[in-house]
């Protein structure tokens, strides 16, 4: 009865990888990595020749942050003969030089803004490391955030939408995955931009216009995984940190994360 902000179809698209990959290729000037669905060995089999025997095959859904998701080549493709392989997707390997996220804010009005793009680094396929501003160039600057704002506005959010992506070596771009909400890639904009994503969603969803968020100085935001999380009170005597104050420590789980500040 009520609307919903970002709205359950965006919602929908976003938490399956092989809708979002369809969705995301249809739209003009909008690349992913190559990807098949699988649903069973044979197609697992035949797909991963297509993909010169390298690649990554994960769950359409309940899959993040590393979850659910298997290198797959020609050596040990057999130990998946006897799994169940129904809703999955296999997406190329791709060498890329970098993975990059913009997140982009429109309201009611169909005012867009987007946070200048941030460099992301993992470990273990979860992010460890947020670098604002990312190290690219002017011109890939201005397509990934041209791509984020062409995002928002074809799939008419009203709320937050951050775009995952890879620049390749070529300086090419290719989508990784959307997420409809403030993202943790985009957590450093709380101490380092006058108006922060949390901000730009509350403008959005309220009938304002959204802010440009003016960045006001470098910094890295770090996140806190599993056991780190036992460093909180030594990093809280020298920098800004936030606790998420999980009841329970679990290893590979987003505990907090702190922010180093550079002039």
């Amino acid at each position: 009865k009520k609307r919903l902000f970002p709205s359950s179809k965006i919602v929908e698209i976003a938490q399956n990888r092989l809708l979002e990959k369809k969705i995301l290729n249809s739209l003009e000037g909008i690349k992913t990595a190559k990807y098949k669905p699988i649903n069973n060995f044979n197609q697992l089999k035949l797909s991963l020749e297509d993909f010169n025997f390298n690649a990554i095959l994960k769950s359409c859904e309940m899959g993040y942050d590393g979850k659910n998701q298997f290198l797959i080549n020609k050596n040990n493709i057999e130990k998946y003969k006897n799994k169940s392989l129904k809703n999955h997707i296999l997406e190329e390997l791709l060498d890329f030089k970098k993975e990059i996220s913009v997140i982009a804010c429109r309201d009611s009005k169909k005012n867009v803004i987007t946070y200048p793009p941030v460099e992301n680094i993992h470990k273990n396929s979860i992010l460890h490391k947020t670098n604002y501003p990312a190290k690219i160039n002017l011109k890939t600057k201005n397509e990934a955030e041209k791509i984020s704002k062409k995002i928002a506005s074809d799939l008419d959010v009203i709320g937050n939408i951050a775009v995952e992506m890879f620049v390749m070596k070529d300086e090419k771009i290719l989508v990784n995955e959307i997420a409809p909400r403030p993202h943790n890639s985009g957590h450093w904009t709380i101490d380092c931009c006058k108006f922060s994503q949390f901000e730009n969603l509350i403008y959005a969803i309220t009938e304002n216009n959204v802010k440009k968020p003016i960045p006001k100085k470098r910094c890295s935001m770090i996140n806190l995984i599993g056991d780190e999380y036992k460093n909180i009170n030594i990093l809280k005597r020298k920098f800004r940190c936030y606790d998420y104050y999980r009841t329970k420590i679990k290893p590979n789980r987003k505990m907090g994360h702190y922010i180093i500040e550079q002039n």
